[in-house]
């Protein structure tokens, strides 16, 4: 992404961290993995969007799976 001109990008290794992040930075697009190692992307997604000033924001989810049922979960 960076090759692409964008600029200010956080890399986070589990939601824990990633709501960390979220929380203290200003994001125009954030991008969020479904598979993450303590809770689910989805769930991270409604954690995320129930604070006040973020209810608003916008998500890109992303998987590499390709397994139907974590397809439909989207």
């Amino acid at each position: 992404m960076e090759k692409e001109g964008y600029t200010n990008l956080y890399q986070a290794k589990s939601a824990a961290e990633a709501f960390k992040i979220i929380l203290t930075e200003i994001f125009e697009l954030p991008l969020l993995n479904i598979i993450l190692p303590d809770i689910d992307g989805l769930e991270a997604r409604k954690q995320i969007c129930q604070e006040l000033h973020l209810a608003e924001l916008s998500i890109i989810m992303v998987t590499g799976n390709t397994c139907d049922e974590a397809l439909k979960k989207i």
